[in-house]
């Protein structure tokens, strides 16, 4: 075993504590739900049901109805008059509708579970991918795809699996699962869409079934009314989007670094999607020449979700967990493995989340500011966006929490730099830039 090898073995162990220590805390709380504050799957569960229902899953009314009884279900208050958006495509949402069949407290048990059983899997599934041991695997994606998801329910651990899977069904040239797999990272469309389109590019086999699956969603997304799609891309992604491009204190996006820094929200919000599709298309080309370089189809896959990550418009905390399957895999294609495994636990650890749920979230300094229940009463409209409501409970959130702006960077730090060095080494190991430079210099030598 290399001195590296060794370490990799060790480093997970501080890690595991701590994932260890977060949850004991959280289990000792008397009376507490499994997911220990479900205000994102409560969203998810919600905007199934209502748009089951008939009713439009995008509007304050249906869904303040909804999170309240299921908040009632499991003894937890909801801020009077607080909507959660459930910011999806339909055809997420229908899927979210089956657990809607359950009542509130029996579908949080069900999802809890299932996540773990996800995030089980995922273990099982990238270590196939890597030549990392299975504790250094499993302590990584604990953390990040574990305590950053399962406290408000998230379902990043299902892109995580499904990309991990596409990757491996890629290496074993089983391409009508790896698209199937492929269009489950469709879950979050910022992260599935690259995957998806680079599927179709550099593995011409999956497309047939690709372009199929698609098809297939955009027939649910228009069902029953071709209305909800069009106002799901027209009003509510611009609606978050500003939201979520003004809140940088649970934000880790170019737009919301941008506008933090002093640009205006509007200047801010293009170029955090200007950098999106740079990095989309960037990400796409590593991922050729990645899995080229590598003698490895499974990049094609990993590389373009965790390019995007690097900036964009939108990025939170639980979704760089689908930026570790190709941090993980390069460790056996790349040279440079201190740094590798400097940038895995940096980007592991979800640092802001562990400061806030441990009990040294006591000592964080809060600013005494209005009460926001006025203003969510005076604003509340059952016609509204969901956004509307969500817009000044962020805007509340930011002002009461007391942190500086460098303590609120400081905690980001690190996960900026795990994201940004894996990207980079990828890039290296891709030889793209090598490629590049020998090709300009055969042009000069021939002419």
């Amino acid at each position: 075993m290399s001195r590296w090898s060794r370490v990799a073995s060790l480093a997970p162990i501080p890690v595991i504590a701590v994932l260890l220590g977060t949850l004991l805390w959280r289990a000792a709380a008397p009376a507490a739900p499994l997911l220990s504050h479900p205000i994102d799957f409560n969203a998810f569960y919600c905007g199934g049901q209502v748009l089951g229902s008939g009713l439009d899953p995008y509007r304050e009314g249906p869904l303040r109805a909804c999170e309240a009884a299921a908040y009632r279900d499991i003894g937890i208050r909801m801020e009077p008059y607080l909507v959660v958006p459930a910011p999806f495509p339909p055809y997420v949402l229908w899927a979210f509708a089956a657990l809607a069949l359950f009542p509130f407290g029996v579908a949080e048990r069900l999802w809890f579970v299932t996540l773990l059983l996800v995030l089980g899997l995922t273990v099982v599934v990238v270590r196939q991918l890597t030549t990392l041991p299975l504790i250094a695997v499993a302590a990584a994606l604990f953390c990040a795809d574990g305590i950053a998801s399962l406290v408000i329910g998230q379902l990043v651990p299902l892109v995580v699996l499904g990309l991990a899977a596409t990757a491996l069904a890629l290496r074993k040239q089983r391409y009508a699962a790896a698209a199937a797999f492929g269009c489950v990272t469709l879950l979050e469309p910022h992260l599935g869409v690259p995957v998806c389109v680079s599927l179709m590019l550099w593995a011409p086999p999956t497309r047939k079934s690709v372009a199929a699956i698609g098809v297939v969603l955009a027939t649910v997304s228009l069902t029953p009314r071709p209305s909800r799609l069009i106002e799901y891309v027209t009003q509510v992604l611009p609606a978050q989007g500003r939201i979520e491009g003004g809140n940088f204190t649970a934000q880790y996006s170019a737009t919301a670094l941008i506008h933090a820094l002093g640009a205006p929200l509007d200047g801010a919000l293009i170029a955090g999607t200007l950098g999106f599709f740079v990095m989309f298309a960037f990400g796409i080309v590593v991922a050729k020449h990645l899995a080229r370089s590598c003698g490895d189809p499974a990049y094609i896959a990993l590389a373009p979700p965790a390019f995007v990550l690097c900036g964009g418009a939108y990025v939170h905390i639980h979704q760089f967990a689908a930026a570790l399957p190709l941090g993980l895999a390069l460790y056996g294609a790349v040279r440079s493995k201190a740094v590798l495994l400097a940038a895995l636990l940096a980007l592991a650890v979800p640092w802001q989340a562990l400061y806030e749920e441990l009990p040294l979230a006591g000592v964080i300094p809060h600013h005494h500011v209005a009460d926001p229940l006025p203003a969510l009463r005076a604003s509340f409209d059952p016609k509204a966006l969901a956004q509307s409501s969500w817009d000044i409970w962020a805007r509340y959130r930011s002002a009461v929490d007391g942190r500086t702006a460098l303590e609120a960077v400081a905690l980001k730090v690190p996960t900026w730099f795990g994201i940004v060095t894996i990207c980079w080494l990828g890039y290296r190991r891709s030889g793209l830039r090598v490629s590049r430079s020998t090709a300009l210099r055969s042009r000069f030598a021939g002419g």
